[in-house]
Protein backbone atom coordinates (compact mmCIF):
# COMPACT_ATOMS: atom_id res chain seq x y z
CA UNK A 1 0.00 0.00 0.00
CA UNK A 2 1.50 3.29 -1.14
CA UNK A 3 1.61 6.10 1.41
CA UNK A 4 1.99 9.85 1.06
CA UNK A 5 2.19 11.95 4.22
CA UNK A 6 -0.44 10.30 6.48
CA UNK A 7 -2.68 9.12 3.61
CA UNK A 8 -2.69 5.44 2.73
CA UNK A 9 -3.52 5.11 -0.98
CA UNK A 10 -5.78 2.07 -0.99
CA UNK A 11 -7.10 1.98 -4.56
CA UNK A 12 -6.39 3.64 -7.89
CA UNK A 13 -9.78 4.84 -9.17
CA UNK A 14 -8.62 6.07 -12.56
CA UNK A 15 -7.18 9.00 -14.44
CA UNK A 16 -9.00 12.32 -14.76
CA UNK A 17 -8.50 15.32 -17.02
CA UNK A 18 -5.65 16.68 -14.92
CA UNK A 19 -4.33 13.80 -12.83
CA UNK A 20 -4.81 10.48 -11.06
CA UNK A 21 -7.53 9.61 -8.51
CA UNK A 22 -7.04 7.38 -5.48
CA UNK A 23 -9.26 6.17 -2.68
CA UNK A 24 -7.28 6.77 0.49
CA UNK A 25 -7.44 6.47 4.24
CA UNK A 26 -6.65 9.62 6.20
CA UNK A 27 -5.01 8.19 9.31
CA UNK A 28 -4.78 11.66 10.85
CA UNK A 29 -8.56 12.23 10.86
CA UNK A 30 -9.64 8.57 10.64
CA UNK A 31 -11.74 8.84 7.47
CA UNK A 32 -11.89 7.81 3.82
CA UNK A 33 -10.93 10.55 1.36
CA UNK A 34 -10.46 11.00 -2.38
CA UNK A 35 -6.94 12.01 -3.37
CA UNK A 36 -6.34 13.60 -6.78
CA UNK A 37 -2.74 14.09 -7.83
CA UNK A 38 -2.40 17.06 -10.17
CA UNK A 39 -0.12 17.07 -13.18
CA UNK A 40 3.15 18.97 -13.37
CA UNK A 41 1.75 21.83 -15.46
CA UNK A 42 -0.83 22.73 -12.81
CA UNK A 43 1.56 22.11 -9.92
CA UNK A 44 3.97 24.69 -11.36
CA UNK A 45 1.27 27.26 -12.17
CA UNK A 46 1.27 29.71 -9.24
CA UNK A 47 -1.75 31.65 -10.54
CA UNK A 48 -3.77 28.43 -10.72
CA UNK A 49 -2.74 27.40 -7.22
CA UNK A 50 -3.69 30.76 -5.72
CA UNK A 51 -7.07 30.87 -7.49
CA UNK A 52 -7.86 27.22 -6.81
CA UNK A 53 -6.94 27.42 -3.13
CA UNK A 54 -9.06 30.55 -2.69
CA UNK A 55 -12.06 29.03 -4.51
CA UNK A 56 -11.88 25.77 -2.57
CA UNK A 57 -11.68 27.52 0.79
CA UNK A 58 -14.86 29.44 -0.12
CA UNK A 59 -16.45 26.20 -1.31
CA UNK A 60 -15.62 24.54 2.02
CA UNK A 61 -17.36 27.41 3.84
CA UNK A 62 -20.56 26.85 1.84
CA UNK A 63 -20.94 23.25 2.99
CA UNK A 64 -23.79 22.60 0.54
CA UNK A 65 -25.56 19.23 0.53
CA UNK A 66 -25.19 18.88 -3.26
CA UNK A 67 -21.48 19.73 -3.42
CA UNK A 68 -18.83 17.23 -2.38
CA UNK A 69 -16.70 18.67 0.40
CA UNK A 70 -13.22 20.00 -0.29
CA UNK A 71 -10.68 19.28 2.45
CA UNK A 72 -7.28 20.59 1.40
CA UNK A 73 -4.70 21.32 -1.29
CA UNK A 74 -1.44 19.80 -0.11
CA UNK A 75 2.05 18.96 -1.28
CA UNK A 76 4.09 15.95 -0.33
CA UNK A 77 7.04 14.04 -1.74
CA UNK A 78 7.23 16.54 -4.58
CA UNK A 79 3.61 16.06 -5.69
CA UNK A 80 0.64 18.44 -5.49
CA UNK A 81 -2.66 16.81 -4.59
CA UNK A 82 -6.25 17.65 -3.71
CA UNK A 83 -8.18 16.03 -0.85
CA UNK A 84 -11.93 15.79 -1.35
CA UNK A 85 -14.91 13.99 0.11
CA UNK A 86 -15.25 10.47 -1.24
CA UNK A 87 -18.80 9.98 -2.48
CA UNK A 88 -19.96 6.41 -2.87
CA UNK A 89 -22.32 6.29 -5.81
CA UNK A 90 -22.54 6.33 -9.58
CA UNK A 91 -21.93 9.15 -12.01
CA UNK A 92 -24.65 10.48 -14.27
CA UNK A 93 -22.55 9.10 -17.15
CA UNK A 94 -22.74 5.59 -15.67
CA UNK A 95 -26.48 5.84 -15.04
CA UNK A 96 -27.08 7.01 -18.61
CA UNK A 97 -25.28 3.89 -19.84
CA UNK A 98 -27.64 1.77 -17.73
CA UNK A 99 -30.78 3.14 -19.38
CA UNK A 100 -31.11 6.82 -18.64
CA UNK A 101 -33.84 8.73 -16.82
CA UNK A 102 -37.57 9.24 -16.87
CA UNK A 103 -38.65 12.87 -17.27
CA UNK A 104 -39.67 13.08 -13.61
CA UNK A 105 -36.34 11.68 -12.44
CA UNK A 106 -34.46 13.97 -14.81
CA UNK A 107 -36.24 17.04 -13.43
CA UNK A 108 -35.63 15.96 -9.83
CA UNK A 109 -31.90 15.46 -10.40
CA UNK A 110 -31.65 18.61 -12.54
CA UNK A 111 -33.12 20.66 -9.67
CA UNK A 112 -30.63 19.21 -7.19
CA UNK A 113 -27.75 19.90 -9.57
CA UNK A 114 -28.90 23.48 -10.13
CA UNK A 115 -29.26 24.05 -6.37
CA UNK A 116 -25.60 23.08 -5.97
CA UNK A 117 -24.45 25.30 -8.83
CA UNK A 118 -26.56 28.19 -7.51
CA UNK A 119 -24.82 28.01 -4.12
CA UNK A 120 -21.39 27.97 -5.79
CA UNK A 121 -22.16 30.73 -8.29
CA UNK A 122 -23.55 32.99 -5.57
CA UNK A 123 -20.16 32.64 -3.87
CA UNK A 124 -18.52 33.54 -7.22
CA UNK A 125 -17.14 30.03 -7.69
CA UNK A 126 -17.25 28.41 -11.12
CA UNK A 127 -17.16 24.68 -11.65
CA UNK A 128 -15.17 25.00 -14.91
CA UNK A 129 -15.59 21.32 -15.89
CA UNK A 130 -19.31 20.56 -15.82
CA UNK A 131 -19.81 17.09 -17.29
CA UNK A 132 -21.86 13.98 -16.58
CA UNK A 133 -18.68 12.39 -15.18
CA UNK A 134 -18.60 15.09 -12.50
CA UNK A 135 -22.13 14.58 -11.16
CA UNK A 136 -22.58 11.69 -8.73
CA UNK A 137 -25.77 10.14 -7.37
CA UNK A 138 -25.19 8.58 -3.96
CA UNK A 139 -27.02 5.61 -2.44
CA UNK A 140 -29.70 7.95 -1.04
CA UNK A 141 -30.51 9.34 -4.53
CA UNK A 142 -28.84 12.63 -3.64
CA UNK A 143 -26.82 14.57 -6.21
CA UNK A 144 -23.23 15.46 -5.38
CA UNK A 145 -21.26 17.77 -7.66
CA UNK A 146 -17.56 16.91 -7.71
CA UNK A 147 -14.27 18.23 -9.10
CA UNK A 148 -14.89 21.96 -8.80
CA UNK A 149 -12.19 24.40 -9.71
CA UNK A 150 -9.91 22.69 -12.21
CA UNK A 151 -9.48 24.79 -15.37
CA UNK A 152 -11.74 24.00 -18.30
CA UNK A 153 -10.10 26.45 -20.70
CA UNK A 154 -7.98 24.83 -23.38
CA UNK A 155 -4.26 25.59 -23.18
CA UNK A 156 -4.13 25.41 -26.96
CA UNK A 157 -6.57 24.93 -29.79
CA UNK A 158 -5.37 21.86 -31.58
CA UNK A 159 -6.68 19.77 -34.39
CA UNK A 160 -5.91 16.21 -35.33
CA UNK A 161 -5.83 14.33 -32.01
CA UNK A 162 -8.97 12.55 -30.76
CA UNK A 163 -11.17 14.65 -28.43
CA UNK A 164 -10.86 14.11 -24.70
CA UNK A 165 -13.80 13.04 -22.53
CA UNK A 166 -14.44 16.60 -21.32
CA UNK A 167 -14.11 18.29 -24.72
CA UNK A 168 -17.71 17.33 -25.62
CA UNK A 169 -19.05 19.62 -22.87
CA UNK A 170 -17.15 22.78 -23.84
CA UNK A 171 -19.11 25.90 -24.74
CA UNK A 172 -18.47 27.37 -28.21
CA UNK A 173 -16.47 30.25 -26.75
CA UNK A 174 -14.24 27.82 -24.84
CA UNK A 175 -13.34 25.99 -28.06
CA UNK A 176 -12.01 29.35 -29.25
CA UNK A 177 -9.78 29.69 -26.19
CA UNK A 178 -11.91 32.03 -24.08
CA UNK A 179 -11.97 31.79 -20.29
CA UNK A 180 -14.59 29.93 -18.27
CA UNK A 181 -17.56 31.91 -16.99
CA UNK A 182 -20.97 31.44 -15.39
CA UNK A 183 -22.33 31.17 -18.94
CA UNK A 184 -19.93 28.35 -19.86
CA UNK A 185 -21.00 26.42 -16.74
CA UNK A 186 -24.64 26.82 -17.83
CA UNK A 187 -23.89 25.74 -21.39
CA UNK A 188 -22.10 22.60 -20.20
CA UNK A 189 -25.03 21.85 -17.89
CA UNK A 190 -27.27 21.99 -20.97
CA UNK A 191 -25.08 19.33 -22.61
CA UNK A 192 -25.50 17.14 -19.51
CA UNK A 193 -29.30 17.63 -19.61
CA UNK A 194 -29.39 16.68 -23.31
CA UNK A 195 -27.31 13.59 -22.57
CA UNK A 196 -29.57 12.59 -19.66
CA UNK A 197 -32.69 12.76 -21.84
CA UNK A 198 -31.30 11.25 -25.05
CA UNK A 199 -28.52 8.94 -23.91
CA UNK A 200 -26.19 10.66 -26.37
CA UNK A 201 -23.98 13.72 -26.70
CA UNK A 202 -25.22 16.56 -28.92
CA UNK A 203 -22.00 17.06 -30.90
CA UNK A 204 -19.36 14.64 -32.12
CA UNK A 205 -16.17 14.51 -34.11
CA UNK A 206 -13.35 12.08 -34.80
CA UNK A 207 -10.83 14.81 -34.02
CA UNK A 208 -10.83 17.84 -31.76
CA UNK A 209 -11.01 20.08 -34.81
CA UNK A 210 -14.13 18.33 -36.13
CA UNK A 211 -15.79 18.34 -32.70
CA UNK A 212 -15.08 22.03 -32.08
CA UNK A 213 -16.42 22.99 -35.51
CA UNK A 214 -19.62 21.11 -34.70
CA UNK A 215 -19.94 22.79 -31.29
CA UNK A 216 -19.45 26.21 -32.92
CA UNK A 217 -21.86 25.76 -35.86
CA UNK A 218 -24.38 22.94 -35.31
CA UNK A 219 -27.57 22.83 -33.23
CA UNK A 220 -28.60 19.93 -30.95
CA UNK A 221 -30.64 17.32 -32.84
CA UNK A 222 -34.16 16.80 -31.45
CA UNK A 223 -35.48 14.80 -34.41
CA UNK A 224 -33.90 11.37 -33.91
CA UNK A 225 -34.09 8.57 -31.36
CA UNK A 226 -35.06 9.42 -27.80
CA UNK A 227 -34.67 13.15 -28.50
CA UNK A 228 -38.08 13.06 -30.24
CA UNK A 229 -39.71 12.13 -26.93
CA UNK A 230 -38.46 15.20 -25.03
CA UNK A 231 -41.45 17.40 -24.13
CA UNK A 232 -41.43 20.88 -25.73
CA UNK A 233 -40.48 22.64 -22.50
CA UNK A 234 -37.50 20.32 -22.07
CA UNK A 235 -36.36 21.10 -25.60
CA UNK A 236 -36.71 24.85 -24.99
CA UNK A 237 -34.76 24.50 -21.73
CA UNK A 238 -31.84 22.78 -23.45
CA UNK A 239 -31.87 25.13 -26.44
CA UNK A 240 -31.69 28.14 -24.12
CA UNK A 241 -28.87 26.66 -22.04
CA UNK A 242 -26.93 25.70 -25.17
CA UNK A 243 -27.41 28.91 -27.12
CA UNK A 244 -24.32 29.82 -29.17
CA UNK A 245 -24.76 33.40 -27.95
CA UNK A 246 -23.91 33.43 -24.25
CA UNK A 247 -26.21 36.41 -23.71
CA UNK A 248 -29.21 34.28 -24.74
CA UNK A 249 -28.61 31.68 -22.02
CA UNK A 250 -30.24 31.86 -18.61
CA UNK A 251 -29.34 35.00 -16.70
CA UNK A 252 -28.22 32.97 -13.68
CA UNK A 253 -28.84 29.71 -11.82
CA UNK A 254 -31.70 31.31 -9.83
CA UNK A 255 -33.62 31.77 -13.09
CA UNK A 256 -32.81 28.23 -14.19
CA UNK A 257 -33.89 26.79 -10.84
CA UNK A 258 -37.25 28.56 -10.92
CA UNK A 259 -37.81 27.33 -14.48
CA UNK A 260 -37.07 23.73 -13.54
CA UNK A 261 -39.41 23.89 -10.55
CA UNK A 262 -42.16 25.31 -12.78
CA UNK A 263 -41.63 22.44 -15.22
CA UNK A 264 -41.85 19.88 -12.44
CA UNK A 265 -45.03 21.45 -11.08
CA UNK A 266 -46.56 21.57 -14.55
CA UNK A 267 -45.87 17.93 -15.44
CA UNK A 268 -46.36 16.21 -12.11
CA UNK A 269 -48.80 16.57 -9.24
CA UNK A 270 -47.26 18.53 -6.37
CA UNK A 271 -48.43 15.89 -3.87
CA UNK A 272 -46.33 13.27 -5.65
CA UNK A 273 -43.02 15.13 -5.49
CA UNK A 274 -40.64 15.65 -2.63
CA UNK A 275 -41.47 18.55 -0.34
CA UNK A 276 -37.92 19.68 -0.91
CA UNK A 277 -38.61 20.67 -4.51
CA UNK A 278 -41.61 22.78 -3.51
CA UNK A 279 -39.58 25.00 -1.16
CA UNK A 280 -38.36 28.27 -2.59
CA UNK A 281 -39.66 31.13 -0.53
CA UNK A 282 -38.50 34.47 -1.94
CA UNK A 283 -41.23 36.76 -3.40
CA UNK A 284 -39.25 37.09 -6.61
CA UNK A 285 -39.25 33.32 -6.96
CA UNK A 286 -43.01 33.02 -6.53
CA UNK A 287 -43.57 35.75 -9.11
CA UNK A 288 -41.22 34.14 -11.63
CA UNK A 289 -42.72 30.74 -10.91
CA UNK A 290 -46.25 31.96 -11.61
CA UNK A 291 -45.24 33.71 -14.83
CA UNK A 292 -43.23 30.74 -16.08
CA UNK A 293 -46.01 28.24 -15.36
CA UNK A 294 -48.42 30.39 -17.38
CA UNK A 295 -45.92 30.74 -20.25
CA UNK A 296 -45.22 27.01 -20.32
CA UNK A 297 -48.93 26.18 -20.42
CA UNK A 298 -49.51 28.68 -23.25
CA UNK A 299 -46.54 27.27 -25.18
CA UNK A 300 -47.75 23.72 -24.67
CA UNK A 301 -51.22 24.58 -25.99
CA UNK A 302 -49.79 26.31 -29.08
CA UNK A 303 -47.51 23.39 -29.86
CA UNK A 304 -50.34 20.88 -29.38
CA UNK A 305 -52.55 22.86 -31.77
CA UNK A 306 -49.86 23.22 -34.46
CA UNK A 307 -48.94 19.53 -34.49
CA UNK A 308 -52.45 18.02 -34.45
Amino acid sequence: MEKILHYNLDKHLGDGKYGEYYLAWDSGLDRIVLVEFLGTALALDDSFRDRFDNDMKKLAEIGHEHIADFYALQEGEGRLFVLREYVEGRTIKELIAKGGFSYALFLGYAIQMTEGFKAAHEALILHRNVASQNVLIDDKKKVKLVNFGLPGKLDHISGDEPPGAYDFYLAPEQTEGQLESLETDLYSLGVVFYEMLTGDLPFKGATRKELFQSIQKDEPDFNTGRARQIPPDGRLLIEKLMSKNRGDRFRDTEELLVTLQAMLDYHFNRSEISEKYAKHKSPRTYLLLSVLVILIIIFWLVISTVYR
